[in-house]
């Protein structure tokens, strides 16, 4: 389908396009629509493109679907873990629409991407303004809320007061994490001062969302993506040196941070922010408590060691959630699961790349979605649909911004 020909497929894509920026990013709109009609709309949707795309494109989409139709009933199959949400442990049909609500979600924006990637410029930078301006929204609504002195994303009221009021959860906090690395990259290949200055200061407001949403990993992965991408682009020569320099630096991290909270008071919610990123550093942190370091450690060691105790189809019930979507995957279905699970994740990098066709484009995107992976790893990312939205939609949009108009080596 070629959208710049035809103005009224064209206009159909753009309002598909901002009816989800909306239900992704905002999460009253959720709340007051079942998530059923998206659901449906999503898979209308999916059935139009797939009509109308050519071979290569509708094997791609036929891939992802039967993957995510394997996985769906992997789970319905040989689980009742709760690991897939909260109260659906014991409900099998539930269970299986559950996690096949869930995977439609998290790989939809990649078909978003595809369709926005074919419509005009002046179109996609319409959209694009429209998705930062809701995506901006709802972090300084939420650092403003979180500064108030109303609590933290951890600990503000409940989930649903959250939603209905746009307050960012911790899967919004995910997705600012996650679109770090972007931002970065487009911070180094832009020459314009002013759009420098403004993603400086935009980069700088997500760390001060990051920081008062309290989610101390948020912050230190999308930062050791960025120290990566910088070492990755340097020669070869010097790429040593800098990791040495790099090392050098985090040793001396927790000593800087010492400082900075000895000089901030008591009373300022940044100072407990900096306490909780040292206590990362230097591992002093309680083992009991599984929102610290030791003790997420001692759910991960857990996932590994039934994962061993049925390698092969996994355990049908586990006694905790492991509380990070690979290893629970590990745990829960074996490498009966893995297997398609981890392709599922892993190889979605490749249909981002086939997209943007720039290989520049996705070197600076690249590390952003591996912000994502390695999340996943240490966090439940399955149900965070506005990160996967993030990594697989703005983050592409946002670099493709950058790039239009230029020449580019294709992938």
């Amino acid at each position: 389908m070629d959208n710049n020909r035809q103005p009224l497929l064209a206009g159909f894509h753009i309002a598909l396009i901002l009816i989800f920026a909306a239900k992704y990013l905002l999460s009253s709109v959720t709340v007051l629509i079942p998530y059923t009609i998206f659901l449906a709309l999503e898979l209308i949707y999916f059935a139009f493109c797939f009509l109308y795309e050519n071979s290569s494109v509708r094997w791609a989409m036929f891939g992802i679907a039967m993957l995510i139709l394997l996985l769906s009933f992997l789970y319905y199959f040989f689980t009742v873990t709760s690991t897939v949400s909260v109260g659906v442990s014991y409900y099998n049909l539930k269970r299986f629409f559950t996690k096949f609500n869930q995977l439609v979600n998290f790989f939809f924006p990649i078909l978003l991407l595809h369709n926005y990637c074919k419509l005009k410029t002046k179109h996609r930078h319409i959209i694009l303004l429209i998705v930062m301006v809701l995506f901006s929204y709802v972090v300084v609504h939420s650092t403003i809320v979180f500064f108030s002195g109303e609590g933290t994303a951890r600990k503000w009221g409940t989930f649903s007061d959250m939603e209905v009021e746009n307050v960012a959860t911790y899967f919004f906090v995910y997705a600012v994490s996650a679109l770090i690395p972007s931002l970065f990259g487009f911070l180094r290949k832009n020459k314009n001062r002013a759009l420098q200055i403004a993603t400086i200061v935009y980069v700088l407001l997500l760390y001060v969302f990051l920081f008062s949403s309290q989610y101390t990993l948020a912050i230190v992965i999308p930062t050791a993506c960025i120290i990566l991408s910088v070492v990755r682009s340097q020669k070869k020569e010097r790429q040593i040196l800098f990791l040495f320099i790099m090392l050098f630096v985090l040793v001396l991290t927790p000593v800087i941070l010492s400082l900075l909270v000895n000089v901030i008071s008591p009373e300022n919610q940044i100072r407990s922010r900096l306490m909780s990123v040292i206590e990362v550093l230097r591992g002093e942190v309680d083992s009991n408590n599984y929102n610290h370091l030791e003790g997420r450690l001692t759910l991960y060691r857990k996932c590994l060691q039934y994962f061993f105790k049925s390698p092969l189809i996994g355990n049908r019930a586990v006694p905790f959630d492991g509380h990070a979507t690979f290893l629970t995957m590990l745990c829960d279905l074996g490498l009966l699961g893995v297997i398609p699970g981890y392709t599922l994740y892993f190889s979605s990098r490749r249909a981002v790349r086939s997209i943007v066709k720039n290989k520049k484009l996705y070197s600076l995107w690249f590390f952003s979605f591996l912000s994502l992976m390695i999340t996943g790893f240490l966090n439940p990312i399955h149900s965070a649909e506005v990160a996967a939205y993030s990594v697989y939609f703005i983050g592409p949009a946002l670099l493709k911004f950058k790039f239009d108009g230029e020449k580019h080596e294709q992938v």
